[in-house]
């Protein structure tokens, strides 16, 4: 009595986490390609009178891959206001928030996801980089998996096997080039220019991407607890494993996802797959920690 699995009881916001799939979904709209680039005026943006959004630093012009790769939350809210409001609410109900899992877990929450109609540009530009819903670790996990699995969105199980109940069959959320290309930008966010370098697995290409949240408390954000996160997805070209690690309130000096959960997800990673016996698909990455981050935070 009183034990629960954190992993389908406790909702968080996704923050950062939720970039890969805007971006996915901006790609397959044919709104954006690789190469389009997003001026993110200069690291600062104002939306309508209560919001203003802001980046780590002054990014410059930038393409999707470096979106990804510095976390640019201008940038992201600029696609996601580009998209509109049924298009980023129809990111989140595609990739599985909002709705169980399928992991028939007792207590599996479905997590909070307000419908479009009442967002305005404030709501759509959040959205666009992970605030103003709460979903479950679960359900993070399945999402990024879908750019694991060539863009399909699976039921999941904790235990294998046939619990009873229908199976439903995968659905195809992006296709399965996009899904590819996603991965290939997330790729940049392991290098040195990104957010997570701590999170590189010696022999294997990653693709990831981190989040740091603040949480609720109260009327408003509390700007000294935080979630960090960090999902990745090894080999990052022929996918066998998705691993997400969310460390709520860390309390050393460092919070961020790229200091406190990549370290978490490289140690976790490299043991899997030596346990699956995946062979490694890049030699030419030496080290799992360089012991520096690239100072952009997310």
């Amino acid at each position: 009595a009183g034990l629960r699995h954190r992993a389908v009881t406790d909702l968080f916001e996704p923050g950062s986490t939720m970039k890969p799939l805007l971006v996915a979904r901006a790609l397959d709209s044919g709104m954006y390609t690789r190469n389009s680039v997003i001026d993110t005026e200069g690291g600062v943006m104002r939306v309508g009178r209560d919001l203003t959004v802001r980046d780590f630093r002054d990014y410059g012009p930038v393409d999707l891959q470096r979106l990804l790769t510095k976390s640019s939350n201008v940038g992201a809210a600029k696609v996601g206001l580009k998209l509109g409001a049924e298009r980023v609410w129809q990111v989140y109900q595609d990739f599985g928030f909002g709705q169980a899992t399928g992991s028939r877990f007792p207590g599996e929450r479905a997590g909070v996801l307000r419908d479009y109609f009442r967002w305005g540009d404030v709501e759509t530009a959040t959205a666009a980089y992970g605030y103003g819903a709460s979903v479950t670790a679960l359900q993070l996990a399945r999402a990024h998996a879908v750019l694991a699995d060539g863009g399909r969105l699976h039921d999941l199980r904790l235990v294998k096997g046939d619990l009873g109940g229908p199976v439903l069959q995968p659905r195809q959320v992006i296709t399965p080039k996009t899904a590819r290309a996603v991965r290939e930008l997330m790729e940049g966010v392991i290098t040195p220019e990104g957010t997570a370098t701590r999170a590189a697995i010696r022999g294997y290409n990653v693709a990831g991407k981190t989040g740091t949240v603040r949480k609720v408390d109260g009327d408003g954000y509390n700007s000294k607890r935080h979630q960090a996160l960090f999902v990745g997805i090894a080999p990052a070209k022929h996918p066998r494993v998705v691993t997400l690690v969310m460390i709520d309130e860390p309390t050393a000096d460092a919070y961020y996802g790229g200091a406190v959960s990549a370290p978490v997800f490289s140690n976790v990673m490299r043991e899997t797959m030596r346990i699956l016996r995946v062979p490694p698909d890049n030699p030419e990455i030496f080290t799992a920690d360089t012991g520096v981050d690239a100072g952009d935070r997310s």
